[in-house]
């Protein structure tokens, strides 16, 4: 995890953020595990925990209406089309993540064998 910070460090912090952990560890986490400068975390992380922040707070808002809408209908369809967006965006972005991981942990393992042979 630490050598996939190292090699792409913007966008694995932008995807890490919105990792379902608690909003006060996932900085400490990549503080902790990895060589990340704050900067890079202020550029690419607080955007992102700030998106994810605000697109659950729109869903919060929502959340009776929504109730209401699913239980009953509503001459609201957008209050739907918020938690469906929402929850595809923030599913995607976790695939992201682990396609991103994926990729980076796959040339991590070629270097290491291409270093192997040589």
């Amino acid at each position: 995890l630490r050598l996939a910070f190292e090699n792409n460090p913007y966008r694995i912090c932008f995807f890490w953020m919105w990792t379902p952990l608690p909003a006060q560890l996932e900085p400490f986490l990549i503080g902790a595990a990895t060589k990340v400068p704050l900067q890079i975390l202020m550029v690419s992380g607080f955007p992102s925990k700030s998106l994810q922040g605000s697109l659950f707070a729109v869903v919060g808002m929502q959340a009776s209406t929504l109730t209401d809408a699913l239980e009953h209908g509503t001459e609201h369809p957008a209050d739907i089309a918020i938690l469906i967006v929402g929850l595809f965006f923030t599913g995607a972005l976790m695939i992201i993540l682990v396609l991103l991981l994926r990729k980076e942990l796959r040339r991590i393992q070629s270097q290491e064998n291409e270093s192997e042979r040589s």
